[in-house]
């Protein structure tokens, strides 16, 4: 697996825009008055502290009231509390803006992520019939320090290290994710939003702050300039990007609401309208919204929610969508231990289990998996489900590229079993090509003796055999016992070799030749020691386990132009002359 954890700006095109660049111009519109929606949030806060005081600290009661008082100010359209967390300002203007609310544990860490407990998923491993073949991820953890503790996302990333798969992680961390980012999410297999999430919108890791009270239009803007750039003002004056002022507060301090600091960040948000809007479709990406928030599917225009999150990123069609989300269609915020209990199962049934939706717990959306340690102050119980496509996997399928000679080698899943869809070619001592002719090798694989295949291990017959061999890493040889399971799992021996091999190179009449199962078995026979025999008409391919009662033999199967079998068969490991014989060699996945 390879990890990218960005640094500084990267070359890489996905990452362009986050770099410094020439800034185009200011965009001018004379009814969007930021100075306006800065004092509205500072008057916001100020009403709020007082309600507080009166209510004894009931956040709940005291957003509610707070966002009745603000819709009656001059210049702001209406406002709304929501979840104890959020304060939406909607501004005549058209700019959103507002304070979202985030209790910390003493440690300083975001109990929500704006997301408790609950089981993790039960895995059921099965057949993949879509299978994913990009396995680049992204990680957008625009909220990283406020949710991982050192060693946590570690384990996340310990888990695409430990799959057989290659996988290539990038994890952007906090400022690392810009809104820019997001242009490149259909170039990933998979992408997390690890960050804060609204019911119309999410948060990225740009942010800016006033050292002191701004006092004109000019002086915001400057500052918005100055710290985050041109661009983020632009899509702020625009409506794409919202402001909030975030405020992290350790809600079992005694009047939190009177220790605080003056100088707190605002945070931009990117809005679903401008997803909609800007963002291309994502046909081959799974999407996992790992926020507060992720899965409201149903507009509520009582509290301004006419762009729902969730109904933006399905509307982009990804592969499936995963999200918290409560009955009817609605969603609010997530324990942080939920989310990383959740990301941690997730990944792990798709990377590690190659469990496709389908049968990993959420293909019908009648399993769900609930929030149970919820907040005393919320009754409806938040549930972890999918959208999109219900049969697809990682793993199963695709393409693996040897790391020893950038060989790249496409993959099949048959019953449990992943297999090279094509014969090894690494150019190992003790191997040759077909008629010692180079292009043969590009065709049918290199040939290797027994001794080579085996690479110093033993004879094993256990399934699986434990003998990686000539294999590459996360790969072995297979035993005769894991042949016979491929065998039983396309029908048993008389139907095997037709749903294994190739339509195409076999000598005529290649019966019963289908390759319905993928697997592509092509003609190429062996060097029996002596002489190299006819290419077209048969294959053997080696096993780890000797001949039961003549261990100078080794179990292989055999496929034939003139039948569709796949057959055991006993061939010498080296000729009575003294020369090895030379067959293919097939790896399975560990």
């Amino acid at each position: 697996m390879k990890i990218r954890i960005p640094l500084v700006c990267l070359t890489a095109v996905l990452l362009l825009n986050t770099c410094k660049k020439d800034e185009p111009p200011v965009t001018e519109n004379s009814d969007t008055t930021l100075l306006d929606a800065h004092n509205a949030v500072d008057m916001a806060w100020e009403h709020l502290k007082s309600t507080l005081d009166v209510n004894g600290g009931d956040i709940f009661s005291g957003l509610d009231e707070t966002a009745l008082w603000l819709s009656d100010q001059a210049g702001i359209d209406t406002a709304v509390g929501l979840d104890g967390v959020y304060l939406f300002i909607y501004m005549e203007s058209g700019l959103k803006t507002g304070i979202t609310f985030y209790p910390t544990d003493a440690d300083g860490y975001s109990i929500f992520r704006g997301g408790g407990g609950g089981d993790k998923l039960t895995t059921l491993t099965g057949n993949c019939t879509n299978a994913m073949t990009n396995n680049n991820v992204l990680i957008y953890a625009a909220a990283f320090d406020e949710f991982y503790k050192p060693g946590e996302m570690e384990q996340i990333l310990s888990i695409f290290e430990n799959s057989s798969s290659d996988f290539n992680v990038t994890l952007l961390k906090n400022a690392q994710c810009s809104p820019y980012v997001v242009n490149s999410f259909p170039d990933y297999g998979l992408v997390i939003l690890d960050t804060h999430g609204e019911p119309e919108g999410f948060r990225t890791g740009i942010h800016f702050k006033y050292d002191t009270k701004p006092t004109s239009e000019d002086e915001v803007r400057q500052v918005i300039i100055d710290q985050a750039g041109v661009e983020i003002l632009n899509g702020i004056i625009h409506g794409d990007y919202a402001q909030f002022l975030h405020f992290p507060f350790n809600s079992t301090t005694d009047h939190w609401w009177t220790y605080t600091d003056t100088i707190r960040p605002y945070y931009v948000w990117i809005s679903s309208l401008f997803i909609q809007e800007n963002i291309p479709d994502l046909p081959n990406t799974i999407l996992y919204g790992n926020m507060c928030n992720s899965g409201w599917t149903t507009a509520r225009p009582d509290k301004n929610i006419n762009n729902p999150i969730g109904t933006t990123w399905i509307n982009k069609n990804p592969i499936s969508y995963y999200a918290y989300t409560r009955p009817g269609g609605y969603s609010r915020s997530v324990t942080d231990i939920f989310a990383k209990r959740f990301e941690d199962s997730l990944v792990t049934s798709l990377v590690i289990d190659y469990d496709s939706t389908g049968i990993a717990h959420l293909a019908n959306q009648t399993t769900v998996m609930e929030d149970t340690l919820d907040p005393p102050y919320i009754t409806t119980q938040l549930q972890f489900l999918h959208y999109g496509q219900d049969s697809w996997c990682f793993g199963c399928g695709g393409q693996f590229t040897d790391d020893r000679d950038g060989q790249t080698y496409a993959l099949v899943c048959i019953g449990d079993q992943t297999w090279m869809a094509e014969n090894l070619k690494y150019n190992a001592p003790g191997s040759d090509c077909y008629q010692e002719a180079f292009d043969n090798c590009n065709i049918y694989g290199r040939l290797y003796d027994w001794s080579t295949i085996m690479n110093g291990a033993s004879s094993s017959s256990a399934e699986p055999s434990g003998v990686q061999g000539v294999c590459p890493d996360g790969f072995h040889v297979p035993s005769i016992a894991e042949w016979n399971t491929l065998i039983n799992a396309l029908g048993g021996i008389s139907l095997a070799g037709g749903a294994m091999k190739s339509t195409d190179l076999w000598a005529d009449p290649n019966t019963g030749a289908t390759n319905s199962s993928g697997f592509n078995a092509l003609p190429s026979d062996i060097f029996n020691g002596i002489n190299w025999t006819s290419i077209e008409y048969s294959t053997y391919m080696w096993s780890t386990t000797e001949t039961a009662g003549n261990p100078q033999n080794i179990d292989v199967i055999l496929l034939s132009n003139y039948n569709g079998d796949a057959s055991t068969y006993s061939i010498y490991k080296v000729a009575p002359g003294g020369s090895a014989v030379l067959a293919p060699c097939r790896c399975a996945r560990n």
